[in-house]
């Protein structure tokens, strides 16, 4: 919620004690003691504004640079894990925000298997759903529009009827098509009775069609809580895994005719495990597959996924494996209208970036926090509107969509928190300035306005995985306070 002339409520309480305190600093000390006052208040506030072209406030930029100088200085920015690492064990654990999280096996009433990536520290237990979106082409607009609703109604039905789940997230993933598949495809569809000619074309599509071709990935996460209200103790982890395979089933089937595919099925351990290890090393993603198409599978275990090298004294690089990284964050939504296809331009493969991940990050609000979050922001469009001298059309129109979304919240749709996270993976440094142009150029066609993650690209890389993390449940300040300033 935003104060006078849509400050945080944060300031403008200290603004009113500093107006308390410079008319008792007149009445009793004079113009002096008030200059002083003014002074101190000034250099204690300034700071707090945010600038327009990174929304960050210089006390959180000084922030950032502290804690880089501090992780460069005792050695904690660059991580070198495995056999001939620094770990004792030799393992390649998971690092930064996933340090301490554990994958778990389950089954859900169906005795399907899945995977559960749990936080400890946090408490939260996470799921990770492969789908394969179905795109737009050849299909006519009211079923686009159909699948959009269909969508925002499995959104509405996360807070609404499931009020453990706390964060979920759909990321899309374009990577180089290995060919593994392709090529076995045409291996055992051969016969041993195929003629010269027929052996000959096949063996050039097999050899010739995945070059240059790009394949897309697309998971959906969703995250619970382990807590119960009104206590304090967790669920334990077992208690949790039966309750996530209960009501796994329903959010699979929720995701019918959302446009993620007829089949949407959730990521065994074995599986989340092969994603993560290609995410920190793109170049073993061939061996990868190989190994999965085997049919015995890669054997790589949670402890092992991690990257064997990490490097973030970049604040603008993120260095991992044989691999270099950009991240960047939502700094403000559309203000306009957003079409279906807005993205579109986006998700699409690009010649110019090897690897290419865009995440979408919900967090659902339950039927009362919806409420009082339409009510609240009517109230302050309608203060900034009847109590400004000039009146702006932006002023109008923030008021008219806040009582559109009043009336649709009333109709029984509920709100949620967004944010995207867009993270470009290369495999040389030399590419990296066409890629930074490249990702702006695309965010700018899709009515993003993004900021690049500096000195916090490691943290950002890692939340866009689709892993289920939810950042306010990491940071040690609550954010209802950050959200007052």
């Amino acid at each position: 919620m935003q104060g006078v002339f849509g400050l945080g409520l944060g300031i403008c309480a200290l603004l009113l004690v500093a107006a308390m305190a410079l008319i008792f600093a007149v009445l009793s000390g004079g113009p002096a003691a008030a200059a002083v006052v003014v002074g101190v208040t000034g250099v204690l506030l300034a700071p707090t504004f945010r600038r327009p072209g990174t929304g960050r406030s210089l006390y959180t930029t000084m922030g950032r640079r502290v804690v880089a100088w501090w992780n460069k200085r005792t050695g904690r920015s660059v991580l070198v894990q495995g056999p001939a690492g620094m770990t004792p064990d030799g393992r390649a654990r998971m690092p930064g925000l996933l340090a301490q999280s554990e994958l778990i096996s389950a089954q859900d009433v169906y005795g399907q298997p899945f995977g559960i990536i749990r936080v400890p520290a946090t408490g939260s237990y996470s799921i990770v759903i492969e789908t394969s979106g179905s795109g737009t082409d050849l299909t006519d607009q009211e079923t686009v529009d159909r699948q959009v609703a269909r969508w925002g109604a499995w959104l509405a039905s996360l807070g609404q009827n499931y009020p453990d789940v706390i964060g979920a997230q759909a990321s899309i993933e374009t990577a180089p098509d290995t060919g593994v598949r392709l090529r076995r495809a045409i291996d055992q569809a051969e016969s041993p009775d195929a003629q010269p000619f027929a052996r000959e074309v096949m063996g050039e599509i097999r050899d010739s069609y995945p070059a240059g071709q790009s394949e897309i990935g697309t998971r959906i996460s969703v995250t619970f809580k382990s807590t119960v209200p009104g206590r304090k103790q967790r669920v334990s982890p077992e208690d949790m895994a039966t309750r996530i395979g209960n009501v796994l089933p329903s959010i699979l089937s929720g995701l019918l005719g959302t446009g993620a595919s007829a089949v949407a099925r959730p990521m065994t351990a074995q599986n989340i495990t092969d994603y993560v290890r290609v995410a920190w090393d793109p170049l073993v993603a061939t061996l990868v597959q190989e190994a999965r198409q085997t049919g015995e599978g890669t054997g790589m275990v949670w402890e092992d996924a991690g990257p064997t090298f990490l490097d973030d004294r970049d604040p603008k690089v993120l260095r991992h494996d044989r691999a270099f990284s950009i991240s960047w964050q939502m700094l403000e939504a559309p203000r306009s209208p957003v079409p279906s296809d807005t993205l579109k331009i986006l998700l699409a493969p690009h010649p110019e970036i090897t690897r290419k991940r865009v995440t979408l990050l919900y967090r659902p609000l339950s039927i009362e926090q919806s409420v009082n979050a339409a009510e609240a922001e009517v109230t302050n469009a309608e203060f900034v509107v009847n109590n400004s001298k000039k009146v702006t059309s932006r002023d109008m129109n923030r008021m008219a969509r806040a009582r559109a979304t009043a009336r649709e919240e009333a109709d029984g749709a509920s709100l949620l928190r967004f944010g995207v996270i867009v993270t470009a993976t290369v495999t040389s440094a030399d590419t990296l300035p066409r890629v930074v142009e490249t990702v702006q150029n695309l965010t700018s066609g899709a009515k993003l306005k993004m900021r690049a993650a500096d000195w916090t690209q490691a943290s950002t890389f890692t939340a866009g995985l689709p892993l289920g993390l939810v950042l306010p449940a990491q940071v040690l300040v609550p954010p209802e306070i950050g959200e007052a300033f």
